[in-house]
């Protein structure tokens, strides 16, 4: 029994990547539990802004700039913290110690 293609209403387009590329997009969309086709579609998507209105091309390029590096810095210091946390060993911290702690009123 011959059964019909299935057509796509999705445009294609072939891309010829660097070396080493395919193998980069193929860890990622495994890391971020994707096809590598939505990988490379949600790369894609990010990077299609709309500048508002009221902005210049300019002004939407700066605030998307600074935007990017205090989110770069925000996540070294979540990075730094959570090696600080998994470098403590779990007898050396007591509950009482950390700041903002208040036991349970009842005592339990």
């Amino acid at each position: 029994m011959n059964k019909k293609p299935v057509i796509q209403s999705q445009d294609k387009y072939v891309v010829r990547l660097p070396d080493g590329m395919r193998d980069k997009l193929k860890a990622e969309a495994e890391r971020n539990k994707r096809s590598m086709n939505a990988e490379i579609v949600a790369r894609l998507e990010a990077t299609f802004h709309s500048i508002p209105e009221h902005m210049t091309p300019e002004a939407f390029n700066f605030v998307m700039e600074h935007n990017y590096v205090n989110a770069t810095k925000v996540a070294a210091i979540l990075k730094e913290a959570l090696q600080r946390v998994e470098d403590l060993s779990t007898g050396s911290v007591r509950i009482e110690d950390i700041e903002g702690y208040a036991p349970p009123e009842d005592g339990k």
